[in-house]
């Protein structure tokens, strides 16, 4: 079984040194010289800006082996006039020529590959503490249950662009990193003792390859607004489309983050419950930007457009396929074959995996892989025709094999 917290672990950790922050293009060329002489493991995060357009990386931390923690100033970097080849080269050169950790990567990679920075190999010490069974695999638990030290998490949720930065927040960021590495080691040592180090590596090669390659194009965007498939007819799913495309503008314009004009669930409200006087609007609320009424009578008047469109200039509510569909009653009420195979899947693998130390079965059959097998499996082919051609890795095949010949 692996091993939790202790109840008894030191007060607050706090750093003995003073995090260095790197804002000169020289000095950041400079250190990360020295990062890259280093051998073994490089632990690595960033923070992020959420309150502009685009959610952009405004710090990366890093910590070799044999060096204290440091902080480069991408967002001092980036606005200044230092956007300089050569330590952006330097950065690359340093994430390609280490094994990388980081903690929950697939909330990392995707903004770093933005600015062309690609690690080539990572360690995620979320996935290895899952695939050994911890119950508690954030951060703070992880660190603690490898050094005993507390670690204080009060600034996830901080405005990251702001500058200065307050001493507090240097602390905060470079204290991401400090445990990685003693973190990592407790954890590929556990994964080598139980035969799960090839597991864990397969997972780290299959998101390095899923995040180096560019997200499709979404062209319809407003559809990944939670609870879109409620404007259900054609008139309010035109209305959602056009509400988006207006708060969309108004974001681009001002660098603001959509959803903090207006939240999600108030868009898919107004597309639903249309408003057609700025009065009504304004009544309703909900838009937190700067000429607020403004944009409230907008959408009023977006809303009356699309009330006098014709029909034949609606656009039709996609059908959403059955793999995406979480939702269990559909599946039971008219897909009984798909859902009988989907709850066979699922029953086997938390069954397989309900020990003490076993692997996370959320990790071992992710809910649309398991939404696909069923899928397949009601079309009459077999489970070892099913696993074929899906994009599980070959752990996870023989595991979901194994647990559903067991529960047979």
């Amino acid at each position: 079984m692996p091993a939790t917290p202790s109840s008894a672990v030191e007060s607050t950790f706090r750093l003995t040194y003073t995090p260095q922050l790197l804002d000169k293009d020289t000095e950041v060329y400079s250190a990360l010289e020295q990062i890259e002489a280093q051998p073994g493991w490089l632990a690595l995060d960033t923070e992020r800006t959420q309150v502009h357009y685009e959610e952009l990386i405004t710090l990366v931390q890093l910590k070799g082996e044999k060096s204290q923690s440091l902080l480069i100033d991408l967002w001092q970097l980036r606005d200044g006039n230092q956007r300089s080849v050569a330590w952006e080269e330097k950065l690359y050169s340093a994430l390609q020529a280490h094994t990388c950790i980081l903690q929950n990567a697939s909330s990392d990679l995707p903004f770093l590959y933005e600015e062309s920075l690609y690690p080539a190999r990572i360690f995620d010490t979320e996935i290895a503490a899952r695939l050994l069974g911890y119950e508690k695999y954030g951060l703070g638990a992880l660190v603690e249950a490898a050094t005993g030290h507390a670690l204080a998490k009060n600034h996830a949720h901080e405005r990251w662009e702001r500058r200065p930065l307050p001493p507090a927040w240097l602390e905060y960021a470079a204290l991401d990193v400090e445990f990685l590495i003693p973190v990592a080691e407790k954890l590929q040592a556990e994964l080598q003792e139980q035969d799960r180090l090839e597991w864990a590596e397969q997972e780290f090669a299959h998101l390095v390859e899923t995040y180096a390659r560019p997200a499709p194009t979404d062209h319809t965007p407003w559809r990944q607004i939670k609870g879109a498939s409620h404007a259900k007819l054609p008139r309010s799913y035109t209305l959602l489309a056009e509400l988006w495309k207006l708060r969309d503008n108004w974001a681009r314009e001002q660098d603001i983050n959509p959803r903090r004009i207006l939240a999600d669930k108030l868009l898919l409200e107004y597309a639903v419950q249309p408003v057609f006087s700025k009065r009504d609007a304004i009544a309703r609320g909900g838009v937190r930007v700067k000429n607020a009424y403004r944009f409230l009578g907008e959408i009023a008047a977006v809303s009356r457009a699309v009330a006098k469109l014709p029909e034949r200039k609606l656009l039709s509510p996609p059908r959403t396929p059955l793999v995406q569909n979480r939702n269990l009653s559909v599946w039971e009420r008219y897909y009984p074959a798909q859902f009988e195979a989907l709850n066979r899947l699922k029953t086997s693998v938390r069954a397989y995996c309900e020990g003490d130390g076993d692997p996370d079965p959320a990790l071992v059959l992710p809910s649309y892989d398991a939404r696909a097998l069923a899928i397949k499996l009601a079309s009459g082919r077999s489970l070892t025709q099913a696993l074929a051609d899906s994009p599980l890795r070959p752990w996870q095949c023989e595991l979901i094999g194994l647990a559903y010949k067991k529960g047979a």
